[in-house]
Protein backbone atom coordinates (compact mmCIF):
# COMPACT_ATOMS: atom_id res chain seq x y z
CA UNK A 1 0.00 0.00 0.00
CA UNK A 2 2.84 2.30 1.28
CA UNK A 3 4.68 1.58 -2.01
CA UNK A 4 1.92 1.97 -4.40
CA UNK A 5 1.18 5.12 -2.23
CA UNK A 6 4.69 6.39 -2.98
CA UNK A 7 4.62 5.67 -6.91
CA UNK A 8 1.89 8.30 -7.51
CA UNK A 9 3.59 11.05 -4.88
CA UNK A 10 6.46 11.07 -6.64
CA UNK A 11 5.02 10.99 -10.62
CA UNK A 12 2.16 13.48 -9.46
CA UNK A 13 3.35 16.05 -6.28
CA UNK A 14 5.34 18.66 -6.51
CA UNK A 15 9.63 17.43 -5.62
CA UNK A 16 9.18 18.89 -2.21
CA UNK A 17 5.68 17.68 -1.13
CA UNK A 18 5.99 17.42 1.92
CA UNK A 19 3.19 14.58 1.98
CA UNK A 20 6.11 12.52 0.59
CA UNK A 21 8.02 12.97 4.12
CA UNK A 22 4.79 11.17 5.26
CA UNK A 23 5.26 8.32 2.94
CA UNK A 24 8.63 7.28 3.66
CA UNK A 25 8.63 7.71 7.57
CA UNK A 26 5.39 5.14 6.96
CA UNK A 27 7.53 2.59 5.24
CA UNK A 28 10.56 2.96 7.60
CA UNK A 29 8.44 2.55 10.75
CA UNK A 30 6.39 -0.57 8.81
CA UNK A 31 10.08 -1.99 7.92
CA UNK A 32 11.26 -1.70 11.73
CA UNK A 33 8.43 -3.36 13.07
CA UNK A 34 8.97 -5.98 10.72
CA UNK A 35 12.59 -5.97 11.76
CA UNK A 36 13.55 -5.16 8.60
CA UNK A 37 16.25 -2.73 9.45
CA UNK A 38 18.03 -2.28 6.00
CA UNK A 39 15.42 -1.34 4.09
CA UNK A 40 13.69 0.74 7.19
CA UNK A 41 17.16 2.92 7.10
CA UNK A 42 17.02 3.74 3.66
CA UNK A 43 13.23 4.88 4.15
CA UNK A 44 14.60 7.25 6.83
CA UNK A 45 17.19 8.51 4.67
CA UNK A 46 14.79 9.01 2.11
CA UNK A 47 12.64 10.82 4.43
CA UNK A 48 15.76 13.26 5.45
CA UNK A 49 16.74 13.60 1.54
CA UNK A 50 12.79 14.85 0.84
CA UNK A 51 12.77 17.05 3.94
CA UNK A 52 16.01 18.75 2.57
CA UNK A 53 13.78 19.36 -0.57
CA UNK A 54 11.72 22.05 0.99
CA UNK A 55 12.23 26.00 1.84
CA UNK A 56 11.69 25.61 5.43
CA UNK A 57 11.91 22.14 6.31
CA UNK A 58 11.06 21.26 10.29
CA UNK A 59 14.70 21.11 12.10
CA UNK A 60 13.15 18.80 14.36
CA UNK A 61 11.33 16.26 12.17
CA UNK A 62 14.58 16.48 10.37
CA UNK A 63 17.33 15.36 12.43
CA UNK A 64 14.70 12.71 14.08
CA UNK A 65 14.47 10.85 10.31
CA UNK A 66 18.51 11.21 9.87
CA UNK A 67 19.01 9.88 13.97
CA UNK A 68 16.29 6.96 12.81
CA UNK A 69 18.18 6.32 9.47
CA UNK A 70 21.49 5.88 11.70
CA UNK A 71 20.16 3.77 14.61
CA UNK A 72 18.64 1.43 11.75
CA UNK A 73 21.79 1.12 9.99
CA UNK A 74 23.31 0.11 13.16
CA UNK A 75 20.64 -2.19 14.26
CA UNK A 76 20.79 -3.40 10.24
CA UNK A 77 24.91 -4.46 11.32
CA UNK A 78 26.02 -1.94 8.71
CA UNK A 79 28.03 0.20 10.74
CA UNK A 80 29.95 2.18 7.73
CA UNK A 81 26.10 3.84 6.92
CA UNK A 82 25.28 4.52 10.44
CA UNK A 83 28.42 6.50 11.42
CA UNK A 84 27.92 8.19 8.06
CA UNK A 85 24.08 9.06 9.32
CA UNK A 86 25.24 9.77 12.35
CA UNK A 87 27.44 12.53 11.34
CA UNK A 88 25.54 14.02 9.20
CA UNK A 89 23.16 14.73 11.72
CA UNK A 90 25.70 16.12 14.11
CA UNK A 91 26.53 18.07 11.47
CA UNK A 92 22.98 19.31 10.55
CA UNK A 93 22.49 19.91 14.60
CA UNK A 94 25.83 22.13 15.05
CA UNK A 95 24.68 23.93 11.70
CA UNK A 96 21.59 25.02 12.80
CA UNK A 97 22.33 25.29 16.89
CA UNK A 98 22.17 28.78 18.27
CA UNK A 99 25.99 29.13 19.74
CA UNK A 100 23.90 31.21 22.24
CA UNK A 101 21.27 28.80 23.06
CA UNK A 102 22.94 26.75 26.58
CA UNK A 103 21.05 23.42 25.88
Amino acid sequence: FYHKTLDVELMGLADDAATIVVTYESLYETYEKAHKYGEAALYAQRAAEQMKKQSNPDRTALKKHLTQAAKLFHQANKYAEAIEAYTEKLTFQLATTDQNDPS
